[in-house]
């Protein structure tokens, strides 16, 4: 009798729990996934960039019905219990809102879209934080389903890292510094898991070496590989930053290598390329590039490319670190100098590697296979890069003081 009244009271709850998701949980989806605005109006390769970065997600890029889907798996987690499991829909749900905000953030610098690309972010991160949360539980609850897991973390955060690189183009300074923040928290969370997840610390960094391994090494990749080992060097434990450095060092090894076999024209149009996404983006690439600088393989051009920014940024962060208040007139006039010297040497730079383009496209034919996908790459970046007009440039860089002094973000004013 006393359990049939318990089968019965678990019954009323289950349905009481199914019509309110049935009639609540829908509209709120419905209200805040709003599918992706105008996607198609985008280029074709733009288009084909997205579509496959989300297969390599293992995920379909968020259409019309995407707010049905998320409502479906809000159930399905709602009776799973297993924490890997709930897991994994929270990655799935993550790699579907980074996707969201990267097709949106191409389709427009409009402040408006912009917002909605952010309010994207800000879901994707909180599904990797949900992650973080429920790791207590994976070796104790679900060790057989845990390595496998912790496999497939590593892989899509090492792939959700690189495409927010790729998201820089057509956002604001202030949408920068957020999604900077958002890549310094997720991999934050990642830290924590792996830390949780391996018991040997110092495997840390092989765990994720061999993750790096099976991504992408065309276009430079090897230095977004750095980085993202750069990041991990304060994420976690102790135990594993000397390994984390070590790898650091041995990746840039191999990027050495592989750079010199490079013709010297197409490796100065990758180092161009890259120089132009470190100038617009915050990252740890300019650390990176130090490191290449103490190598002596940069080439001369893009040295100096290198030094500009670093005196740009040092320049630009002892203005929002000390207040434009305190900078005599001197100060002032030799940041916008160093401004002005960088935009020049950009531009004058774009028409370098549009010359070095050109070369290399009367050559296409003999170039091999490797290098073919390379060129390809820049064309694709370039293209990008191209449709930026410069009142779309990064506010920063052509703010005067005063201007990046009211535009600072939160917690940077002094």
């Amino acid at each position: 009798m006393i359990k049939s009244k318990k089968l019965l009271w678990f019954g009323s709850m289950l349905t009481v729990a199914l019509l309110i998701a049935t009639f609540f949980v829908p509209t709120t989806l419905a209200a805040e996934e709003e599918a992706i605005p105008t996607l198609y109006d985008n280029t074709t390769e733009t288009i084909n960039s997205i579509e496959t970065e989300a297969t390599e997600l293992g995920i379909e890029v968020p259409g019309t019905f995407y707010w049905l889907k998320n409502w479906g798996r809000s159930i399905q987690k709602t009776f799973t219990f297993n924490p890997i499991k709930k897991a994994e829909i929270d990655l799935t749900q993550a790699s579907e809102q980074l996707i969201k905000a990267r097709a949106i953030a191409a389709t427009s610098d409009d402040p408006v879209v912009q917002e909605k690309v952010e309010a994207a972010l800000v879901k994707y991160e909180e599904r990797m934080e949900k992650i973080k949360e429920r790791s207590d539980e994976f070796r104790a609850k679900a060790p057989e389903l845990a390595d496998k897991f912790m496999e497939k973390l590593t892989d899509r955060q090492i792939k959700q890292q690189d495409i927010m690189s790729k998201m820089s183009e057509k956002m604001s300074e202030e949408a920068l510094q957020h999604m900077s923040q958002i890549k310094e928290k997720t991999m934050e969370h990642y830290g924590e898991v792996v830390g949780k997840l391996i018991q040997n610390k110092e495997q840390i960094a092989g765990h994720v070496m061999a993750a790096l391994e099976n991504q992408n090494k065309t276009d430079f990749n090897r230095l977004k590989h750095v980085e993202i080992l750069k990041s991990l060097e304060n994420k976690v434990p102790a135990e594993a930053v000397a390994a984390i450095i070590k790898a650091e060092n041995n990746v840039l090894e191999k990027f050495k290598t592989e750079a010199d076999r490079l013709p010297n024209e197409l490796k100065e149009l990758n180092y161009i390329n890259y120089l132009e996404k470190v100038r617009r983006a915050p990252s740890k690439s300019i650390e990176i590039f130090e490191k290449i600088q103490d190598m002596n393989i940069l080439p001369a051009n893009v040295s100096t490319s290198l030094n500009l920014i670093k005196e740009e940024r040092t320049l630009k962060a002892d203005i929002l670190m000390n207040g434009i208040e305190n900078m005599d007139e001197a100060s002032k006039m030799r940041f916008e100098k160093v401004q002005e010297q960088t935009q020049a040497h950009f531009e004058m730079q774009k028409e370098e590697a549009s010359q070095i383009r050109t070369r290399l496209d009367d050559h296409y034919e003999d170039l091999p296979a490797a290098q073919k996908e390379m060129l390809n790459q820049y064309k694709q970046d370039a293209n990008v890069i191209d449709n930026i007009s410069n009142e779309n440039l990064s506010e920063a860089q052509k703010k005067s003081p005063e201007q990046m002094r009211a535009h600072a973000p939160d917690g940077i004013n002094p």
